[in-house]
């Protein structure tokens, strides 16, 4: 698809950035993802979530780029969530009622980093 003279440059190593740079990599082309700082480096990072869901269509980008199984092996499964009512009562709400799919707790630092070493 790509040939030797294509190559491409991605400005932000983030969760897209870092996965747009594997897909385009698994399609021949040479990328060059540019970051400040390195993610991989990062203890805290503050002011974003620590945990990220991985949804459905999440997995379905990672199997896409063969990186699925290698992230899943570092994510909790949720099946859904409670909630807890002034008068006590607690109810559980699955995420998916009908297809039973779970969401997935991923650290957000970990998932960037098998994205950027993908």
């Amino acid at each position: 698809m790509a040939d030797d003279k294509d190559e491409i440059i991605i400005v932000g190593g983030g969760l897209v950035g870092s996965l747009c740079s594997v897909f385009l990599a698994k399609r021949g082309f040479t990328v060059h993802l540019y970051e400040k700082r390195d993610i991989r480096k990062n203890i805290l990072d503050t002011g974003r979530s620590i945990n990220l869901a991985l949804s459905n269509r999440g997995r379905k980008a990672l199997r896409l780029v063969g990186l699925e199984e290698d992230v899943l092996m570092h994510t909790v499964p949720m099946e859904g969530r409670y909630v807890h009512v002034l008068s006590g009562k607690n109810y559980f709400l699955p995420y998916d009622a009908v297809h039973k799919q779970n969401l997935y707790s991923v650290n957000r630092n970990r998932l960037n980093a098998l994205l950027i070493t993908g």
